[in-house]
């Protein structure tokens, strides 16, 4: 149902485009769809289980109701047409006219995690891997219909439950090469989006606004097809640099955010460069000359950007006369202004991580990279710290070693060595020796006595997952159910417990970053409680709706918001909060949105976006391009930025005033 809604809000920002009567009465006036999934019909095959044909379509009706889908633009039967059958049967698949699709999504994973468990685990994306080989049968059995994979520009997009190293054997491509399957392991989307959050508190908003289609949104069209400039002309991008481009689009409430093209599905790999090698994707290279096929990606509530109608005031003039300070930020003094001390509890594993450990080593490093000295990590769950587990991987110090990132506590570090309370083992990264891990072994959180002995250090985030470090996990709701029991175990030993450690007594609440299966989870959730300490819960369901949507409506934008969760390496597009004192903006003070834009891009040597801000808890995104906006001391800066890893030395630490 979420992603249907998904879909409706795309089909709705189209529509709306069309909605004049000089549209209806001029047909060639209309604004073409951005993509086909806004356009075309959506038919939904599933097996007949608990619900029938009936009791699927009530509950399309109720969840489109409920989010303002009006039935005069997507109807259930008509828009959205629902049809029992079996997806892994090739019979079924020729019934519902599958090799005529343009866009596929395949999400077997419920069916795959109960394979999964009648097999004891040695059956894995099972149900996934019969649905695509059945489609790849009925795509690729006809020469006609493998001839329209180019002209249609065909799409499938796969959810995985796991990481499988052979599932590329069943993807297929078209005659000319481009990839016509996208596996998708979303796991990677909730990780990365918990450990940004507990780094940065609030970000969670930002990210789930971003990758809905409800309002401001991930969009992208050919560069030759979009109005832009001071008299909005289309076709004004070709041709400008990329750094050219962002200040002068002129546009009404959509901010210009990267460049990638369609020829990225032709390559090996997700990653895409320019003639000069300039760096593609989100926060391009300022330098990157735009061509009249490549696709810009842009952040606004409409699928065609507006050009601002009450003229154009560049901004890079208008900048001087605010007197504001342009100078670039020096990187290494901006990487020390930026640090706070975290003093992190994760709470829960990833299997994904016994198994792959450079994915816990890249969640790891979002937090180390804005960590301050006196900053840890704690790991507590029910693992072993040198024992291997029943199913037989590796305790948490050699999963944690072979991420190749961490080493021995040394004498040196004086105070830094003691093992905190309840852990067993310490180890300091390599990196960022700011940052120092520890694990807790063996401990079961929604246990009272279990919990307390490593409640006794102070922490100020508590990331809390519903998994554990087994292969199968748990169902949606009993996940849930644990999450919320421990978060009532946190709030008892932090703020109720008679004999809770002296750390509790002052400070803020500790914050909660947890996941979420079930909507209501959220609602019912009890913790601790305090000023801009509301918990940040993670709808892993909506990221992962919200993920397959975009890549199924815009495979190529797809690949490159991806690399936003990827946390991969330095170099690597972010979305940070930045208070506007640290950009040289006085409290009180007004600017209008394009100036703000303009400052964020000179501070930033043009490698960052202002896409709005964030205040009284709440996200303003894409403002009117010339709002005066007054400028508060808390005010947070919402920006898009290519990170510039900087190596930071003790001294820049000792030196530099921090300001966050």
């Amino acid at each position: 149902a979420r992603v249907v809604a998904q879909l409706a809000f795309l089909r709705r920002s189209w529509r709306v485009l069309n909605d004049s009567w000089e549209k209806k009465l001029m047909p060639w006036t209309r604004v073409p769809p951005s993509t086909p999934v806004a356009k075309n019909t959506v038919v939904i095959l599933c097996q007949e289980g608990e619900k029938t044909k009936k009791d699927i379509d009530a509950l399309l009706e109720d969840t489109l109701t409920s989010v303002g889908i009006s039935p005069k633009r997507t109807k259930v039967g008509w828009d959205v047409v629902v049809r029992m059958g079996d997806p892994t049967a090739i019979h079924d698949l020729v019934r519902v006219n599958a090799g005529a699709a343009t866009s596929i999504l395949v999400m077997m994973t419920e069916e795959d995690r109960e394979q999964e468990e009648e097999s004891g685990g040695k059956v894995v994306n099972g149900a996934t891997i019969r649905t695509l080989l059945a489609l790849r049968n009925v795509m690729c059995s006809d020469f006609d219909n493998i001839q329209r994979f180019d002209e249609d520009d065909v799409r499938i997009v796969v959810q995985l439950g796991t990481t499988s190293p052979f599932f590329n054997a069943a993807c297929f491509r078209s005659k000319t090469g481009m990839k016509i399957v996208t596996p998708l392991d979303l796991s990677f989307f909730v990780n990365n989006l918990m450990f940004s959050c507990a780094a940065n508190p609030s970000l969670s908003a930002v990210y789930m606004s971003v990758l809905s289609f409800e309002n401001e949104a991930f969009r992208c069209r050919r560069a030759d097809t979009l109005p832009a400039g001071p008299t909005g002309d289309v076709g004004y991008l070709v041709g400008k640099t990329v750094g050219e481009a962002k200040l002068t689009a002129n546009w009404e409430r959509s901010v210009f955010l990267g460049i990638t093209s369609g020829r990225v599905r032709f390559m090996d790999s997700d990653k895409m460069n320019g003639p000069q090698g300039e760096v593609m994707g989100l926060l391009p290279d300022p330098r990157y000359k735009i061509q009249a096929d490549d696709l810009v990606i842009f952040l606004g509530a409409k699928s065609m950007p507006k050009p601002f109608e009450g003229g154009y005031v560049d901004a890079t003039s208008k900048i001087k006369s605010y007197r504001l300070d342009e100078t670039p930020f020096e990187p290494k003094k901006l990487e020390v202004d930026l640090q706070v001390k975290q003093r992190i509890l994760v709470i829960g594993w990833r299997w994904v991580w016994s198994t792959d450990p450079s994915r816990l080593r890249d969640r790891i490093y979002v937090i180390a990279r804005s960590a301050a000295p006196g900053s840890y990590i704690v790991f507590l769950n029910q693992m072993d710290t040198s024992e291997p587990n029943e199913s037989g991987a590796p305790g948490f110090e050699d999963t944690i070693e072979a991420t190749g990132v961490v080493e021995d506590l040394i004498a040196e570090d004086g105070e830094e060595t003691k093992i905190p309370p309840g852990c067993t083992r310490g180890w300091r990264l390599s990196e960022y020796p700011n940052v120092r891990i520890f694990h807790a072994a063996k401990r079961n959180a929604a246990d009272y006595k279990q919990l307390k002995p490593v409640m006794d250090s102070r922490f100020d985030k508590a990331i809390v997952f519903g998994t554990q470090a087994v292969p199968v996990q748990l169902s949606p709701q009993s996940m849930d159910t644990r999450v919320l029991s421990i978060l009532l175990c946190i709030k008892h030993i932090t703020v109720d417990d008679k004999n809770r450690s002296a750390v509790w007594e002052e400070g803020d609440p500790i914050h909660i970053v947890a996941e979420n299966s079930i909507d209501q989870t959220t609602e019912v959730a009890c913790v601790p409680m305090g000023k801009r300490r509301d918990p940040d819960f993670v709808n892993t369901i909506a990221v992962t709706a919200r993920a397959l949507v975009i890549s199924v409506a815009f495979p190529a934008m797809g690949v490159a918001v991806k690399e936003l969760f990827d946390g991969k390496g330095s170099n690597t597009p972010v979305i940070n909060l930045i208070r506007a004192p640290l950009l040289g903006i006085e409290p009180g003070s007004s600017y209008p949105f394009s100036v703000l834009q303009c400052l964020v891009n000179s501070k930033f040597s043009g490698w960052a976006t202002a896409v709005g801000y964030f205040e009284d808890d709440k996200s303003f995104l894409c403002p009117g391009v010339h709002d005066l906006h007054e400028y508060g001391a808390e005010t947070m800066i919402i920006i898009f930025e290519r990170s510039q890893k900087a190596q930071v030395s003790v001294e820049d630490i000792e030196s530099a005033s921090t300001l966050i």
